[in-house]
């Protein structure tokens, strides 16, 4: 799944089409700076623990 948080206050999450992973089907846009940050720890989560490519 793919996200971004823009200005820390809107979300967009990337659906991908069912049945080809390289299409997206649509996204869906969320206006809560509560969950924009929420997503936005998940980021950081994923980034400290992310293996770097050499």
């Amino acid at each position: 799944m793919t996200f971004a948080v823009l200005d820390g206050t809107e979300t967009y999450i990337d659906i991908p089409y069912p049945s080809a992973e390289d299409r997206r089907f649509g996204f869906i846009e969320v206006r809560n700076p509560t969950v924009a940050a929420e997503l936005d720890d998940v980021f950081d989560e994923l980034w400290t623990d992310a293996t770097p490519v050499e």
